[in-house]
């Protein structure tokens, strides 16, 4: 891996921003950093950790950010004392936000009127995946800007999937949320049919896990299922908004997506009933308890050694 040279500017320090910037921070890479909210930036003190009063004050080539929407994106694209009005403007602007393709062509063209490359970067993983270093990005734009930025991308998870030079990790990150919710959505059915017809959620979670529908996504989630620990790693507003991207994606293209749709009613719903406020999205278990008339209680996940996998 080739050891990256200089500065990053950094902006959106939220859930997902802090623990990127700390892999790079970790990595010795300078990070000057800006947060649309700055009363978060009071617990960096990490050395190496430079805080912008304004975009302006970025001096670094290269630039990331980690927006939460549509509308963040291009409230930095085009803000008068945003980055690319610096007098230093960067060469490469790095974007790691789930967006839409509409809003990742207008940054892009944003970056472009000032001589900046723009790389779309998005994720797959949650804050906890990150700071154990197994986050996974997907990229696509100038080759030339990509091979610039891989050795920070490196830094930040050590799987990058390069899919091709335009905004098609775009989609892709909307297509992985899309099969993230709905297969949710359809855990959190069949565990409550599970328990209604006298199976327990652990007994199924244990089968699901040996058989060949099992996961890596379906391991982590099994605690948040059985034991009920919904403590958030991805809020259900933030799928719930993936969702509706994809969906819209889906329509401009003339596809109909009716799985998909199915779980964006259920987030709808779960959004809408309160139940799911400050949990995390696997929540829609308690949604589908709820309408099936099924109270769910903490389980074990204490599972016994098992001679082979199940079919």
């Amino acid at each position: 891996m080739n050891r990256p040279a200089g500065a990053v500017s950094w902006f959106g320090y939220g859930r997902m921003g802090e623990p990127m910037v700390e892999r790079l921070l970790a990595a010795e890479v300078p990070v000057q950093v800006w947060n649309r909210s700055p009363s978060r930036l009071k617990s960096l003190k990490t050395p190496g950790a430079t805080i912008l009063r304004s975009g302006t004050e970025a001096t670094a080539p290269v630039m990331f950010s980690m927006l939460a929407n549509d509308d963040a994106l291009d409230a930095l694209a085009d803000s008068a004392d945003g980055p690319l009005k610096s007098a230093t403007a960067p060469r490469v602007w790095v974007d790691c936000s789930t967006v839409s393709v509409e809003a990742s062509l207008r940054a892009a063209a944003a970056a472009c009127s000032t001589g900046t490359a723009f790389v779309c970067a998005p994720v797959s993983g949650n804050p906890n995946v990150v700071r154990a270093g197994k986050l996974t990005l997907v990229v696509s734009g100038e080759q030339e800007a990509v091979v610039r930025v891989q050795p920070l991308l490196d830094l930040i998870g050590p799987c990058t999937h390069h899919v091709g030079t335009g905004h098609e990790a775009r989609v892709v990150k909307l297509c992985t949320n899309a099969v993230l919710a709905s297969l949710t959505n359809v855990l959190a059915e069949v565990l409550v049919v599970g328990e209604k017809a006298g199976v327990s959620r652990g007994d199924l979670m244990r089968f699901i896990n040996d058989s060949v529908m099992a996961s890596p996504f379906t391991r982590m989630k099994t605690g948040a299922f059985v034991e009920l620990d919904l403590t958030p790693t991805f809020p259900p507003e933030g799928l719930y908004k993936d969702v509706r991207l994809m969906l819209d994606t889906a329509a401009d293209l003339q596809v109909t997506m009716p799985a998909v749709s199915a779980a964006e009613q259920a987030l709808t719903r779960l959004i809408n009933s309160g139940m799911g406020r400050d949990m995390d999205f696997a929540a829609l278990l308690l949604l589908a308890a709820r309408e099936a008339a099924l109270e769910v209680k903490p389980e074990t996940t204490t599972q016994p050694p098992h001679s082979r996998p199940a079919n």
